[in-house]
């Protein structure tokens, strides 16, 4: 058994439609559990989770060096999601097991959320207004969709 058996496809399913989207067009919001910590945000593509980062550190400055490091590693992940596109686009006149096979080898291994904030029992949640959060899907061990801890419409996240 392979640590994909492990994924819940549901979730994953929902993550790669939201990755194919070339638009922010607000996804839903979840409920995650994952090491014992509960997690709520909202769905968003991950080059929108890159961008929004790129744009946060946007100014290199010896207070925000890793500027340059999000630059370049959104220009990486902009030309894979390109040859996942081809990839996909050329798997559609393939017989069905290559492309499963194709389908498999393009699934994302990570979720993104905006506006999430951690709880965990007995203590406030993290951050209050929210934050940029990407964790592993083999990670999350259940998912709702639905939203803690108030309105966090005014973040900035």
């Amino acid at each position: 058994m392979s640590a994909r058996d492990d994924l819940d496809y549901s979730l994953v399913t929902l993550v790669n439609l939201l990755n194919a989207s070339k638009e922010d067009i607000g996804g839903p919001w979840l409920v995650l559990t994952t090491g014992g910590l509960v997690i709520s945000g909202q769905l968003i593509p991950n080059w929108l989770w890159f961008e929004t980062y790129e744009k946060e550190l946007e100014t290199p400055s010896d207070e925000n060096p890793w500027a340059y490091f999000f630059s370049s590693f959104k220009d990486t992940l902009k030309e894979e999601k390109e040859e996942q596109d081809k990839a996909e686009a050329a798997a559609e006149s393939l017989a069905p097991r290559f492309q499963q096979a194709i389908l498999e080898a393009t699934t994302t291994g990570f979720i993104h959320l905006r506006k999430a904030k951690v709880f965990h029992p007995g203590q406030s949640p993290l951050p209050a207004n929210g934050m940029l959060w990407r964790g592993r899907l083999i990670d999350i061990a259940g998912w709702s969709f639905g939203r803690l801890g108030g309105d966090a419409e005014g973040s900035a996240n």
